[in-house]
């Protein structure tokens, strides 16, 4: 008598939901080694090669300026063949160039090494990944941005203390080596072998929706797209000008070293509880009037900084924070939502590139303009005010049917 065994087999996961996982490993590991643990090599580069803080700087803002313009690129890359490519040959010049960047001897070298970088953070950062995810159906759509941007949220948390580790213990040069195989193995080798079936079977499936939305040259959806790329510009000039400028203003408020490093490291935490919420609210998400609460959300923020004493710094920690963490995955769905699923690569390409100019201008033009006399509550008076008008800015309609046949669900998701 023969007893035939049977293994449970272990759950297998959708194509939507195998991208979102894929896309949440690759975005926290490119953001913390092409993004975050710059400022880390700041100072050990200065030491060693005698440059400027404003030398070094200038290479990685160069990066970030590239990387805005290329994104329209990318994303209509995406749109005509998907990101396995795209995304596979990026993060592989990334680590590529991470490995040159650690035999760096000349501040020319180093601008060119970044140039690169740019290109490659187009190539790989958020918008590719949004590009395909905003693809899935409406509901799917909401939770898969959510838990990519959760998880990459983790980003600085990881690769902050590891990279200053490595520095300490290795030198930089030889931080930045391991760094790049990180970037190789956790990013290149992910893009190569998972975004092939799966990214695959969802563009096709959007294929079948795209033929019933209304075509992107319209002028109604080009005027939402200045409109939409307008707001973004505003919120990210907002954000990085705080971001960039917080712990002075404390600082100046008469608050300590430790409590101003203290709540500039808690927007961060604040952010991903923002992105969390986001995700478990994600079945009730409508993104046009979320962005706007978001954006008012910055406002109130900024009045609770004028307020003296620890309590109001740290109401503007957590509501800020979680406002300015979110409007990442929200500029995803509602670029998703305003535009053809054939376009939609494209469509965040502009917006994107538009909010990276804004994110560039933040820091920069708060610094002129209090070398121009401006006071801290003026400051915090005129970007709370360009936080209403961002809110202002965000109209626009949804191009595709917000509740498709449940057969074109299934199949998109």
């Amino acid at each position: 008598m023969r007893v035939a065994l049977t293994l449970p087999r272990l759950p297998q996961l959708d194509s939507g939901w195998r991208l979102a996982w894929t896309f949440a490993l690759t975005e926290t590991v490119s953001y913390g080694v092409l993004h975050y643990a710059f400022s880390v090599f700041m100072v050990p580069m200065e030491t060693e090669l005698g440059w400027s803080r404003a030398a070094t700087a200038g290479s990685f803002s160069l990066g970030l300026l590239v990387s805005g313009l290329a994104a329209p690129w990318a994303g209509a890359w995406v749109d005509r063949h998907g990101p396995r490519a795209l995304m596979t040959v990026g993060s592989t010049l990334g680590a590529a160039l991470v490995l040159a960047w650690a035999h760096v001897q000349t501040l020319p070298a180093l601008y060119l090494i970044w140039l690169g970088l740019g290109l490659a953070r187009a190539a790989v950062l958020y918008e590719p990944a949004f590009a395909t995810l905003s693809r899935l159906s409406a509901p799917r759509r909401a939770r898969a941005i959510a838990l990519v941007t959760g998880v990459a949220g983790f980003a600085s948390t990881i690769f902050l203390p590891l990279a200053t580790w490595l520095v300490a213990s290795l030198g930089w040069r030889a931080a930045l080596l391991l760094l790049a195989a990180i970037l190789a193995v956790g990013t290149a080798a992910p893009h190569a072998l998972w975004l092939g079936d799966s990214s695959r079977s969802v563009l096709h499936a959007s294929e079948e929706l795209a033929g019933r939305a209304p075509a992107s040259s319209s002028p109604t959806h080009n005027a939402s797209v200045r409109w939409l790329a307008l707001a973004f510009a505003l919120s990210s000039l907002v954000a990085s000008a705080v971001h960039a400028h917080l712990v002075s203003w404390l600082l100046q408020r008469g608050h300590s070293a430790t409590f101003a490093a203290a709540a500039a490291g808690g927007l961060g935490a604040a952010a991903v509880a923002g992105r969390l919420v986001l995700l478990a609210l994600s079945n009730g998400v409508a993104p046009l009037s979320l962005m706007r609460a978001l954006c008012v959300a910055q406002t109130l923020a900024l009045g609770c900084l004028l307020l003296s004493g620890s309590t109001g710094a740290w109401a503007f920690v957590a509501l800020f924070g979680a406002a300015t963490g979110t409007l990442t995955p929200t500029r995803a769905l509602l670029v998703a939502e305003m535009f053809p699923a054939a376009s939609v690569g494209r469509r965040a390409g502009q917006v994107g590139r538009i909010a990276t100019l804004g994110q560039a201008l933040g820091p920069w033009g708060v610094g002129l303009l209090s070398a121009w006399g401006l006071g801290e509550e003026g400051m915090l008076l005129l970007l709370a005010a360009l936080c209403l008008l961002a809110a202002a800015a965000v109209r626009g309609e949804s191009s595709v049917d917000a509740s498709p046949p449940a057969s074109e669900t299934r199949s998109v998701s």
